[in-house]
């Protein structure tokens, strides 16, 4: 265990380290290097031309983001700033991917598992929504190699995927397919489902099977039927720089508009996850989040890792649909008295005198709001079982033990990297009802049909101890700013969407 989780400082954001990957130097350089120029429009070739003779080697110019990357000559700050067409000139910041490996366990013929505890959280087995019709643009790591192994082809479209690592954010096709982290795959299985090939003696947390009994399984997603589009936008599964970031939203923006994909794509109903974040925020960059959403591109963000340390950018910004980790009393536990490995398949009690045994996980980031800082709901984040695929190594090994060098191919794993695309594939299915929703609606359905949470939630003790004990939360009408407007409920907010209900904190 301690192992795996040493592992994780490599791979995610982990409680407390959001900003330890920066570069050094790169402050040092001052505004030099790599960075964003925000315009007042998207850029044309004469504005291209004018950047280059102040210094700026543009990289990307966006095609409808108001935006250019690219490299600026040093001491040339202030001939770029000062042409009429800038708004602002900024380094091209680091984001790092919102996902936290708490403990490692693994999981003929395959087996539907009809629920987990991580969709029975949500109330997602109450609703007939598959989000057909909708696509998830997953903006992350890419995938592994073998991402065939687990995720259901069909409902991954590698032929729309897209990958942005080049130098300030140029595309490098052949990367798409080449992760060696699997955070984009846990993501994408999140939202679509995944298959589970169940053994036992994996390196995991308990020497048991996850669902009681060997075999090959297909567990369910949020949104089975939606459609992911990958699109890489963090190199080597980690560093997610901002050019790459909106070389992702400017090409997702085009599927929108019908200007990329041969127009196949033109206004179809598409959602944009991004499981990442990072301490730095400015003015100009929500002006592009803004942009992306007025264009019909609803977008949601994990929160962060961070506790009372404040969110993650983007996911702060107030357009930016975020999501909070939570868990749930009987984690390891589930209906039986001792530990053990199949609870992720038990039933989440969710009568009135229940509510305490829900709580928001003391590691998810809550909102600051000195830095304008907006946290709108709490979802499934906390022990989650997906694939994590470390190096790309799908193929489980033969019981009893792995082979040498060879690592488990599922995990129990946390953060809130899973439950932004929990919250995506609530999106996804409101988009499958009402392709033409808009990211203010859905933002206002899901914050009115969310689950309040107490004020003062169980001490979620196992197996780390933390107080969990919050004020008085949005969610329960309160002042407070930790728990946002409660948990997310999926059959609240297509009933919300049909008109059929007035929601839980309207």
């Amino acid at each position: 265990m301690r192992k795996a989780l040493a592992f994780l400082i490599a791979c995610g954001l982990v409680v407390g380290l959001a900003s330890v990957l920066v570069p050094t130097g790169l402050a040092a350089r001052g505004t030099s290097g790599p960075v964003i120029v925000h315009l007042s429009g998207p850029a044309t070739p004469e504005q291209i031309a004018a950047l280059g003779s102040a210094g700026l080697t543009v990289g990307v110019p966006y095609r409808h983001l108001p935006a250019v990357s690219g490299n600026l000559a040093s001491g040339r700050f202030a001939d770029v700033s000062r042409l009429d067409f800038v708004r602002v000139v900024r380094e091209d910041t680091l984001r790092t991917l919102t996902g936290l490996q708490v403990e490692a366990v693994s999981a003929s013929s395959t087996v539907d598992l009809a629920n987990t505890w991580s969709l029975d959280f949500i109330d997602r087995e109450k609703t007939s929504a598959t989000g057909a019709g909708a696509y998830v643009a997953v903006l992350d790591g890419g995938l592994v190699p073998s991402w065939r192994e687990v995720l259901d082809e069909s409902r991954v479209r590698v032929d729309l995927g897209r990958s942005f690592t080049g130098a300030n954010g140029n595309p490098v096709p052949y990367q798409l397919e080449n992760d060696r982290n699997g955070h984009g795959v846990a993501v994408a299985g999140t939202i679509i489902g995944y298959k589970l090939h169940d053994k036992s003696s994996t390196g995991g947390f308990l020497r048991d099977y996850a669902t009681g009994s060997p075999g090959d399984y297909t567990v369910p997603g949020v949104a089975p039927m939606a459609t992911i589009i990958p699109v890489k936008v963090c190199d080597n599964g980690v560093y997610c720089w901002d050019s790459s970031i909106f070389s992702g939203l400017d090409y997702v923006v085009g599927l929108k508009l019908g200007t990329e994909a041969g127009g196949e794509l033109h206004g179809k109903p598409i959602v944009v996850n991004l499981s990442l974040g990072g301490p730095s925020s400015s003015a100009a960059e929500e002006a592009v989040y803004e942009f992306v959403t007025s264009q019909g591109v609803l977008v949601v963000a994990s929160a962060g890792n961070e506790g009372d340390a404040g969110m993650g950018w983007p996911g702060a910004y107030p357009v930016v649909i975020s999501a909070g980790a939570g868990g749930w009393r009987r984690q390891w536990f589930g209906d039986q008295e001792e530990v053990n490995n199949q609870w992720w398949l038990d039933d989440v009690p969710e009568d009135a005198g229940s509510i305490d045994e829900w709580f928001m996980v003391w590691w998810s980031s809550r909102e600051d709001r000195s830095r304008g800082q907006e946290l709108d709901v709490v979802a499934t984040g906390r022990f989650m079982l997906l694939p994590y695929l470390i190096d790309g190594k799908a193929t489980p090994p033969p019981d009893p033990a792995p082979a040498d060098n060879v690592p488990s191919a599922y995990f129990f794993i946390s953060g809130t990297s899973f439950s932004a695309p929990t919250t995506t594939g609530v999106v996804a299915l409101l988009l499958g009802s009402k392709p033409d929703l808009t990211q203010a609606k859905a933002e206002e359905i899901l914050r009115k049909t969310a689950l309040p949470i107490p004020a003062g939630s169980w001490d979620a003790g196992f197996p780390f101890p933390a107080e969990n004990t919050w004020d008085a939360s949005k969610s329960l009408g309160g002042p407070g700013t930790k728990t946002g407007w409660g948990l997310v409920q999926a059959d609240g907010a297509l009933d919300a969407l049909a008109g059929k209900g007035k929601g839980r904190n309207s």
